[in-house]
């Protein structure tokens, strides 16, 4: 089997740095895996661009996970509990509404509302979404090879990102997107503090370790 990790951007802070090295020893010897970086102010280009180097390689799984991304070995294995095609973790990028549900950077199959830890309680099966942020996204080789320019922008309508697009075209060719319930990533944020307003940003990092 061969991994290609596909990670964009050029600032990691000592989390990431400390979690990627855990998860790279974790990979057996008989895993082959390569590490692809890009960096680019456009994130449709900046994936582009990093899935062509990746394909030289010619991986059998390439797996996505951005530079703010608080992450576990364990989170990365679990993805391979399941044969999906396009398979992620969860992660927020807010804090706990007024209900007290996280809500994830997630949209609901059908009624396309955004996913929340009420969603996938007591779930542990993987749940068909309409698309998902590519923080932490494990996608088979196939999925590549049939999907063609899978992060341009629409012609005729770019609003929406590029994981969007990315799902969309993807739908269309058979491909369906999950998640997995039991893996929800931290999203690194910062907080800002200025006079007597405090504007708190939670990480879900710091959510999620409150849920468990």
């Amino acid at each position: 089997m061969k991994i290609a990790f596909c990670i964009p951007g050029n600032n990691f802070s000592n989390w990431f740095l400390e979690n990627w090295t855990d998860l790279v020893n974790t990979i057996p010897k008989d895993v082959e895996w390569k590490l692809f970086n890009v960096s680019d102010s456009n994130v449709y280009l900046v994936r582009h661009f990093l899935l062509e180097k990746a394909k030289k390689y010619n991986p059998d799984y390439y797996m996505w996970i951005d530079s703010d991304t608080n992450f576990s070995p364990d989170d990365f294995w679990k993805l391979f509990e399941f044969d999906k095609h396009i398979i992620s973790g969860l992660y927020s990028n807010w804090p706990i509404d007024d209900t007290g549900e996280l809500v994830f950077q997630c949209t609901r199959f059908g009624d396309k509302k955004w996913l929340t830890s009420k969603d996938i309680k007591n779930i542990d099966n993987p749940i068909h979404v309409n698309g998902n942020g590519m923080g932490w996204m494990l996608i088979k080789k196939e999925v590549f090879e049939k999907v063609e320019n899978p992060f341009a922008p629409f012609e005729i309508d770019n609003v929406m990102g590029e994981t969007g697009i990315f799902a969309n075209r993807a739908k269309k060719l058979g491909f369906k997107t999950y998640i997995h319930p039991k893996i929800i990533v931290g999203h690194e944020k910062y907080t800002i503090i200025k006079g007597k307003k405090v504007s708190r940003n939670l990480s879900s990092h710091y959510i999620s370790n409150q849920l468990k």
